[in-house]
């Protein structure tokens, strides 16, 4: 067996400091030799240590973070997050979650001689959370790699995580980026923007407008054009859509094209485009249009989709766009402007929303405008 790795090495090999590895060493819990006075060590010894006492000690760790992530639940949310099991998945939901809740921008896993730090960033600082093990730190992240998508914008793996409420489903998305340095293995978890797909009346400031919504998007064909400013919740008035949509229209196939896709809807056939890069986006409706949809959405505010949507809207299909705007005759007015023609002819209802509070809550009050060639 060939003893090449020096100290240095083997503590990155195995994820730990230095000293510890030493203390390991003194206590002949790995084996070694010394050659020119110094200590020398084989992978396979390192990766049959790794390996065979992970299972046992990660259970017990598993099950000490499970206990801990529980204790920092508020007590309004207590009825909607269930305990947390002790395995390295539930493990790494939790601690999202957790920083969600916490309003945490991003997580933060850095090599330390003492261990792992987990940290989290909240209003800008780095807050230290909890000390964990490497091999926990190797866990969490073999979790979330496993079941992430590679982002084809940035190369980083995207993961998507989502939970029921008694308001609906909500989810949100990670960009992890693992690092390689003379410390050992960093990981960070950045956390953008998530959706809720609520139902339409929990969305919906007024019955009426909920039932207005509902019966215009019982049509085959038409444009529906979400407006409203910044911050309004278009993006979540969208989905709430797509969802009545999937629920009532079944075996309908819908698309959509988002820059960037932040939330994940199982019977939603989901694009992910720069809008920044024309060619992209031009290619993007060209092929979904020969996918034959019934339903086409984009949260993409540019020439090039409102003119698709509008020509797809001409040939039958049911379109859904957001723009931001200030009114729904300004949200019209760009509409055409971008499209760089009156719109006539197709059955149109533009929605334009604010926020308002409602009990305690954020509820859309909209502005509706129709086309005299709507057919609700």
């Amino acid at each position: 067996m060939s003893y090449t790795l020096t100290l240095d090495r083997a503590a990155a090999f195995l994820g730990t400091s230095r000293s510890t590895l030493y203390k390991w060493l003194q206590a002949g819990k790995i084996p070694a030799k010394k050659l020119g006075g110094q200590w020398r060590f084989s992978e396979p010894d390192l990766k049959t240590l790794r390996d065979g006492r992970s299972d046992k000690n990660l259970t017990a760790e598993f099950a000490e973070l499970a206990a801990f992530f529980q204790d920092r639940i508020p007590r309004r949310r207590s009825r909607i997050m269930k305990t947390v099991n002790a395995t390295a998945e539930t493990a790494a939901d939790a601690i999202v979650w957790d920083a969600d809740s916490h309003e945490a921008s991003d997580i933060h896993l850095q090599p330390r001689p003492d261990g792992v730090h987990l940290l989290f960033r909240i209003r800008g600082v780095l807050e230290p959370i909890r000390i964990l093990s490497a091999e926990a730190a190797r866990a969490l992240e073999q979790s979330w790699s496993s079941r992430s998508v590679l982002s084809s914008r940035t190369g980083q793996q995207q993961v998507f995580l989502s939970r029921k409420t008694d308001q609906g489903e909500v989810q949100i998305q990670v960009f992890a980026q693992g690092l390689d340095t003379l410390q050992g293995r960093c990981l960070t978890l950045r956390i953008t923007e998530g959706g809720l797909a609520f139902p339409l009346s929990h969305i919906c400031r007024k019955k009426e407008d909920a039932d207005r919504l509902g019966r215009w998007l019982a049509n085959a064909r038409g444009l529906l054009l979400l407006s409203g400013g910044s911050g309004a919740g278009k993006t979540t008035t969208l989905f709430s859509c797509l969802r009545h949509l999937a629920d009532v229209r079944k075996g309908a196939a819908i698309f959509s094209v988002e820059d960037p896709v932040h939330f994940r809807m199982e019977k939603v056939n989901q694009v992910d485009v720069d809008c920044r890069d024309a060619a992209a986006c031009q290619t993007a409706f060209e092929r979904i249009l020969r996918c034959a949809p019934d339903i086409l959405a984009t949260t993409v505010d540019n020439a090039i989709a409102a003119r698709w949507s509008l020509d797809a809207a001409r040939t039958g299909h049911l379109v859904l766009m957001q723009t931001e705007a200030a009114s729904a005759g300004e949200a019209l007015k760009r509409f055409e402007s971008l499209v760089g023609e009156r719109v006539v002819g197709v059955p149109m209802l533009v929605a334009n929303q604010k926020l308002e509070s409602v009990g305690g809550g954020l509820r859309a009050a909209y502005e509706f405008l129709e086309s005299p060639d709507c057919e609700t």
